[in-house]
Formats: structure tokens, sequence, C-alpha cells
């Protein structure tokens, strides 16, 4: 099998023109992006200002109650670096609101790092795959049996 060979600057450009492109085509004035600090938005972030210069991309960054406050400070740094103004929004009221917070189960995940570790690796275990997985999967709209496992994400 042959390694993996990437030309690193035609693939920056390429996507580079990709996101001109889509922002010509749509007559928009930009991007509004959703910035974490790591690594993939960061990442898109980085080539978006490279694409279209900062003036043209927005950047936000959503943290409710249980965020981690070492994300939000990753992603002020990172819009700090790449010259934009991070817009940073408390959804926690909206959280509130739609219920996420209510089931027993996440009540108990808020009461020590601990539970949250261990039932994440229990559900790892029992189910076959990490919450993470199984959240990207209904969020593509696949509705879950109970611990059921899709091979494709991993």
């Amino acid at each position: 099998m042959r390694p993996l060979e990437i030309d690193a600057d035609r693939a920056i450009e390429a996507i580079c023109n990709a996101i001109s492109e889509k922002v010509t085509r749509d007559m928009s004035e930009g991007v509004i992006l959703g910035l974490s600090g790591g690594l993939d938005s960061s990442v898109l972030a980085a080539l978006a200002v490279k694409a279209l210069g900062a003036g043209k991309v927005t950047v936000v960054y959503l943290f409710d109650r249980d965020s981690d406050a070492g994300i939000g400070r990753n992603a002020r740094l990172m819009a700090q670096h790449l010259g934009l103004e991070l817009e940073i929004l408390d959804i926690s009221e909206e959280m509130k609101n739609s219920q996420v917070y209510k089931p027993l189960f996440i009540k108990l995940l808020r009461l020590s790092p601990l539970i949250a570790k261990l039932s994440a690796g229990s559900y790892r275990v029992i189910c076959g795959e990490s919450p993470f997985k199984s959240t990207l999967r209904v969020g593509r709209g696949e509705h879950l049996s109970p611990c059921t496992k899709d091979s494709s994400l991993e």
C-alpha cells in the first residue's frame, strides 16, 4: 500500500478557491463560522480568512453552562491570531428551554467529572461506540435503536 501523499499548497489553494467561489455564487458578503478554537474550526477559519480576507469572516463561539472554559479561551486566542472579532453567545437559556438539562442522566453528569467519564466509558463498552459518534449519527438523521453500532463512523 502506497503512503498517502498530499500536496498541502495545492489542497489549500483548492479549498480557498471553493470558499471564494461559493461566496461569489451566492452573492453573499462573506461567511459565518462557529469557532471553538479546536483543530477543525480553526483550520476552517484560517482557510476562510485566506480565501476572503478577515473582513468577510464572522466567527461565533456558542457556549452553555456546561462548556469548558478552556474551549472559550482557545476560541478567543484563535480569533485574535486570525485578526477576527469573536462573537460570544451564551445559549444556556435556550438549552434549558429545550429541556436539554432536564433528564436525570444529564443532572448526574454534572455532579462529577468522574461520573461523566465513567458514563462515557460504560456507553462505549455497552454500545460499541462513543456517545459522540452516536450524536453524529443522530445529527445526520439516523434514528438509533438502543446500542446500534455504525462502523462507517470509525
